[in-house]
């Protein structure tokens, strides 16, 4: 199972200060506790009415290779991959008789339930589960994905949003890690919010909300920028940091780490921060490794910190608090077989999940190792990472429990906030802003949480008080709606909003006494090209191009109970070439910074012409994860049309876009990996 970044991570640190003030809202949504903890609207329940597809139970045997069950009528099907048990398991799959009263306050049930026995423990690689719906029928609900699936923990029906929902297709799916009662169907539009409000607490407990891991994020690249063009990293960071909630694209990074979308993100915040920084006087970011280096930092570093605190998004992870907090699981709560809360005994029921979260530590540090240069870790190192990942959550496990009667506070806040927007029409579809086709209710909130934030900075405010009434520390829901609507209309009708209301202004940052461009130490490396093209390219061929491969096969070794368990992620590798004499070679060793990985590199059947085509075969080897890689490049050389407007240097350089296949091989585990992955240069220059 190829999988980039998974989707269970671990928290590695709670990296800044808890901080949840802002308390002081009134009237909240619902009762303040977890939708886990809530008990059912009694007056709501009633039983879930089906008529059952299965006539005979469906059985199959989980064991040494994949097997798929698939209900008569194709509207669910589930896929358990090689190895999910440590010993051959039989399953059934059955519509049953009857199942417990739903309440239809919160959830409206599509199709008939479905129960999934036979497990003797929780599976050790996640199971996949696809619903299907009728996409003509369910094409609003497809749209929203205001279609949920639904859980039976033993004790209550619990809700989930999908993994993944295909518009086309109908096709609802969701990785699960144990079995027992499942269904779909429509969730209520208040249990939704209801559940926003309950996680952003917790993950405001773990600490980063948006705009300021986005802060963070351009304070790291500044400070990378400044060691590199040898400048004082305080100034560099004052000249990015200060203003970066007024660039356009502030609300497009929010949207962005909703989504996970980390490359994007990466992209966006360096483009905002080479642009800052030119206005300031700095023109000498742009070459192309330091450009590589600092897009390459953005990413690793955005996911060290946002999956980690993403981690408490994840149900699995969740359920196992649940229990740790409670001590009284019992047979059924999601798959687990224990009353005692004892953690070490929880962790290892985790079995996959826990097993995930050690991958996901253990693919961090190679990151974290690939772009800093450093060595692949030993044996050693690596079991010491495992270990960590274990202590890591049972530390986050022990801090939540001492806290949550402050996350309780802070979801009534966030209620209370949620249903200021409600009542301003900022949750009404196609007004002020609010597309559906392009932001799901939960990447729209995530959009309003961020532009509150820019609100309190540009008031110079600490806190959100309710009614009307805004105080010298406090803005009052009434002035927040009022500047959130005007932002939406436009960034004039904010900026008069604001002087309006409290008679400020919103300014540029000031540069700093001493232009950037005159202090001492910074390069001014012009790189060498070869001849114009004849094509209408209108570019200039560098002679030098180091070629970003975005998904490259990289091996996680994971050794538990009796099995050895390979798992094939991905990563960026760097392949640098020098184009000459209508011939692609090997670039020098010492070419762009050291940053190019693939190492030991053979270039053969290579062309590249004046029209822009380039073609080569190439094999190589990467040192981190002991990797040798061969394939095919083909792509072309092209006009950059994402050139800065303050961009002024001569000539303009070609970008190379293009696409790899090939196969990475792992020689010490006799395992290897066809890909398929997009290659693209980053340069400007």
């Amino acid at each position: 199972m190829k999988t980039k970044y998974s989707k269970v991570v671990i928290l590695l640190s709670l990296i800044f200060s808890v901080c949840l003030s802002s308390c002081n809202g009134t009237g909240p949504l619902s009762n303040g506790t977890s939708q886990n903890n809530q008990p059912p609207n009694a007056a709501a329940l009633k039983e879930w009415e089906y008529t059952a597809s299965i006539t005979e139970p469906i059985k199959a045997i989980a064991g040494l290779e994949t097997v798929v069950m698939t209900t008569p009528q194709e509207d669910f099907s589930v896929s358990i991959p090689i190895l999910a048990f440590d010993t051959s398991t039989e399953l059934t799959l059955t519509n049953p008789e009857t199942v417990p009263e739903i309440d239809s306050s919160k959830f409206e049930p599509i199709g008939a339930p479905l129960d999934i026995s036979g497990a003797k423990t929780r599976l050790n690689r996640p199971a996949m589960l696809t619903f299907r719906v009728d996409p003509q029928s369910y094409a609003e609900e497809l749209r929203d994905q205001s279609i949920w699936i639904t859980y039976y923990d033993g004790q209550a029906w619990e809700y989930f949003p999908p993994d993944s929902v295909n518009r086309e297709t109908g096709e609802i799916t969701f990785e699960t890690y144990h079995f027992s009662l499942f269904g779909t169907g429509k969730i209520s539009e208040e249990e939704r919010l209801a559940q926003y409000a309950h996680k952003q607490a917790v993950l405001e407990f773990a600490e980063k909300n948006r705009s300021q891991l986005i802060e963070k994020m351009a304070a790291t690249a500044s400070e990378e920028i400044a060691k590199q063009l040898g400048m004082d990293p305080n100034s560099v960071t004052y000249i990015v940091v200060e203003g970066m909630s007024d660039t356009s694209d502030y609300l497009n990074m929010a949207d962005q780490l909703h989504k996970g979308d980390y490359k994007e993100f990466s992209k966006t915040l360096s483009k905002v921060v080479t642009e800052k920084m030119a206005k300031a006087g700095i023109k000498t970011i742009t070459h192309l490794g330091p450009q590589a280096a600092l897009i390459h930092l953005i990413e690793v570093e955005t996911k060290l910190i946002d999956h980690g605190i993403n981690s408490w998004r994840e149900e699995e992870v969740e359920a196992a608090y649940q229990l740790y907090k409670s001590g009284k699981g019992g047979r059924g709560f999601f798959g687990y077989f224990t009353s005692t809360g004892d953690f070490d005994d929880i962790w290892e029921q985790m079995r996959g999940v826990s097993r995930q979260l050690e991958a996901d530590a253990l693919e961090k540090e190679i990151a974290r190792r690939l772009y800093l240069g450093l060595p692949q870790p030993t044996a050693d190192e690596l079991e010491a990472v495992r270990n960590q990942a274990r202590a890591d959550l049972k530390k986050q496990f022990d801090d939540r429990m001492k806290n949550e009667e402050v996350i309780a506070k802070q979801e009534n806040r966030i209620k209370n906030m949620i249903l200021a927007f409600q009542q301003a029409k900022l949750l009404d579809k196609y007004s002020f802003g609010y597309d559906p086709d392009t932001y799901t209710l939960e990447a729209r909130l995530e959009q309003l949480f961020v532009l509150s934030n820019k609100i309190l900075r540009d008031t110079g405010r600490s806190y959100f008080l309710s009614g009307d009434l805004s105080t010298e520390k406090e803005v009052s829901y009434g002035d927040l709606v009022a500047l959130m609507q005007a932002w939406y209309i436009s960034p004039e009708e904010y900026e008069k909003e604001l002087e309006k209301r409290f008679g400020m202004k919103v300014t540029a940052a000031e540069p700093t006494s001493t232009p950037l461009a005159t202090q001492t130490n910074v390069p001014t490396t012009t790189p060498t090209y070869n001849a114009p093209p004849t094509s209408s390219t209108n570019c200039i061929y560098a002679r030098d191009y180091m070629l970003i491969l975005d998904d490259v096969p990289f091996l996680i070794v994971n050794s538990y109970y009796s099995h050895e368990d390979y798992q094939w992620g991905a990563t960026y590798d760097y392949m640098c070439v020098r184009l000459e004499d209508g011939i692609v070679k090997e670039a020098p060793a010492d070419a762009f910074y050291g940053l190019c990985n693939v190492t030991h590199l053979k270039i053969s059947n290579s062309t590249y012409d004046q029209n822009g085509k380039i073609n080569f075969d190439f094999s190589g080897y990467i040192e981190l994860g002991e990797r040798t890689i061969s394939g095919n490049f083909s792509g072309e050389l092209y006009y950059p049309t994402d050139i800065p407007e303050w961009w002024t240097n001569t000539p303009i350089f070609c970008k190379v876009k293009g696409t790899a296949t090939g196969i990475v091989e792992v020689e010490k585990y006799g395992q290897q990996s066809s890909f398929i992955t997009n290659v693209k240069t980053d340069n400007w220059n």
